[in-house]
């Protein structure tokens, strides 16, 4: 199967020799397979390639003549070997046909490609693969998709672009969109009584109407002992209660105004598309982690 990949598929390269190159490539995979696996189990399929191997990962981009994969196969296969087996085999496989394919975009695999160059055939749901696939594309920087067709170049996808805008969003920018946030869950706390937000414990004043505290998105959480023992010397102990966060999601704040910026500058329709997709996801990933810190409630 690996052979079968690479025999299919190397004509796009010059200076490749398809024999003797093939041979070699073979050598050199069936020698790391079998001095980790310790026998040949199964059929070698791309994913069974260790590209994290220097030897590999010399070959596979400035060996064949393409040294700008070198950043692929260094964050997005080094990525999805940390997502897991499945991930890696995909993104192994696809690599691997992609590096060979010339015009990578023309040439690229469909679905059932990027499954078959994954799935071991002695086990394996190929929806565990498909599903694979998917969380690849949210993470990955170099890996492309376009009408089910799937492929690698060096050229950055939004992923990459997204990234690259949200290190440029400053804490302050971000600290704006968790304090509009707040407000939000503030207003939807539908109850008569006083709402305020407290930054430290000192807001928190002794009366006896009752009041809700929204512990600020600017203010670090409170010592526990600290805040227990401003409570304890109010006279009016059990009119406060004081809703209280455990960190703020700033990272993810930041991916809202890259979002904003980039929906601004791109004017590409596929990219217009695919950033909808994924800033709708960070978005939500952003509530999630947002109202899951304020998870407590001193009283």
């Amino acid at each position: 199967a690996f052979m079968r990949t690479l025999w299919e598929r190397v004509s796009s390269i010059p200076d490749f020799q398809r024999t003797r190159d093939l041979i070699y490539t073979l050598a050199l995979v069936a020698y790391h397979v079998l001095t980790r696996q310790k026998k040949f189990a199964d059929l070698i399929l791309p994913g069974d390639v260790d590209l994290s191997q220097d030897d590999f990962k010399k070959f596979f981009t400035a060996g064949v003549g393409r040294p700008h994969f070198l950043p692929i196969i260094e964050h997005d296969v080094r990525v999805a070997r940390e997502l897991g087996d499945h991930h890696y085999r995909v993104a192994a496989g696809l690599y691997l046909y992609s590096l060979f394919g010339g015009d990578v975009k023309r040439n690229a695999a469909d679905l059932k490609t990027a499954v078959t160059l994954a799935a071991k055939p002695k086990g394996g749901d190929p929806e565990v693969y498909r599903q694979a696939l998917e969380e690849l594309l949210d993470r990955l920087w170099y890996l492309s998709e376009e009408n089910n067709r799937y492929w690698f170049s060096a050229e950055p996808n939004i992923n990459k672009i997204l990234e690259e805008r949200r290190a440029t969003v400053l804490a302050e920018e971000a600290y704006e969109v968790l304090e509009e946030e707040a407000e939000r869950l503030m207003k939807a706390i539908d109850l008569p009584f006083v709402k305020e937000f407290a930054s430290g414990v000192n807001d928190i004043r002794d009366e006896k109407r009752f009041r809700l505290y929204v512990w600020h998105p600017r203010a670090q959480p409170p010592d526990k002992e600290e805040l227990k023992k401003a409570l304890d010397k109010l006279t009016y102990r059990n009119s406060a209660v004081v809703l209280l966060h455990s960190g703020m999601p700033v990272e993810q704040a930041k991916y809202i105004k890259a979002c904003d910026a980039l929906r601004e500058e791109l004017k590409e329709s596929s990219q217009r598309q695919r950033l909808e997709s994924l800033c709708e996801k960070r978005t939500l990933e952003l509530y999630y982690a947002f109202y899951q810190s304020y998870n407590k409630l001193a009283v």
